[in-house]
């Protein structure tokens, strides 16, 4: 390809690089560049004249938001991953959720993990001052957490709500995090040669 595409390309980074905005400078230059060596090569391979061909490559990409979202929740997601990082966690699933379809599948899922993490933690610490708070067992078979006494139901564990509550939600974050690596190799949407 020859110069004579640049202009689509370089307005289709230009898009790219606003989405990518939040991310360090190293960061977005090394995506624009992988993108810019993906679209070349692809634009290669298409039929046509080299601006049909540009047109064609940066079509098969897909959008520049949605190839950059995906790209950005990534990046937020791992480094969120990387220890208790609730806020950076929240923002690269909400950033997930407009990435296209597998990272909006990616978000929600852990957001829905992490979500009943934190409801098993607010369980956990909420023993500690409402003590008639725990695990209920309803006489229908139902279970719930509650912070007050539930009439025709038993509370099952007692004070041991605190230790099992802190494993579960320690233990959670550290394999829902592992799990969310795993994951985000598999949902990004990577340039194929």
């Amino acid at each position: 390809m020859t110069d004579a595409t640049l202009p689509a390309l370089d307005a289709y980074l230009a898009r790219l690089d606003r989405v990518l905005a939040p991310l360090a400078e190293s960061e977005r230059r090394e995506i624009l560049q992988e993108i810019r060596a993906h679209l070349t090569d692809s634009a290669a391979a298409e039929a046509g004249d080299e601006a049909q061909r540009a047109a064609g490559a940066i079509r098969k990409l897909g959008s520049a938001r949605v190839v950059g979202q995906a790209y950005l929740s990534e990046a937020l997601l791992e480094r969120a991953s990387h220890g208790l990082r609730p806020g950076l966690t929240a923002m690269g699933l909400v950033t997930a959720l407009g990435g296209g379809l597998g990272m909006t599948a990616l978000g929600l899922v852990f957001a829905f993990g992490y979500l009943a993490l934190t409801i098993i933690a607010i369980a956990t610490v909420g023993k500690l001052f409402v003590p008639a708070s725990g695990l209920w067992l309803h006489d229908s078979g139902a279970w719930s957490l509650s912070f007050a006494s539930m009439p025709h139901s038993r509370e099952i564990l007692g004070w041991w709500i605190v230790p099992i509550g802190t494993g579960l939600v320690i233990g959670g974050w550290l394999a829902l995090n592992r799990l969310l690596r795993l994951m985000l190799r598999f949902a990004l949407p990577r340039p194929r040669g």
